[in-house]
């Protein structure tokens, strides 16, 4: 089976906007997963989206010690394994 992911980066104010909106948490994060599970024409499945702040990603980095595209990297991985059901410790 094939799945397609679809990646947003968005600024620290959208994040907010996004993390209220949809999970009723007050503030911004570092990243989101929104799941999906579509299937399209061609017989390949839409996942869901990762959409990753991009202000707080280079935050990170920078307190880190790494790149922004390392950051970006690590919370688009984050997203994805969200994305294939793995939660954090203590979530249902």
């Amino acid at each position: 089976m094939t799945f397609k992911v679809s990646f947003a980066l968005v600024n620290d104010a959208t994040m907010k906007s996004l993390n209220e909106g949809f999970r009723g948490a007050e503030g911004s994060t570092d990243v989101l997963s929104f799941r999906l599970d579509e299937s399209e024409e061609d017989g390949v499945s839409l996942l869901g989206e990762v959409v990753v702040n991009e202000e707080k990603a280079a935050e990170q980095a920078n307190a880190l010690g790494h790149s922004f595209e390392e950051e970006v990297g690590e919370l688009v991985k984050h997203g994805v394994l969200h994305l294939l059901g793995k939660h954090h410790e203590g979530d249902e």
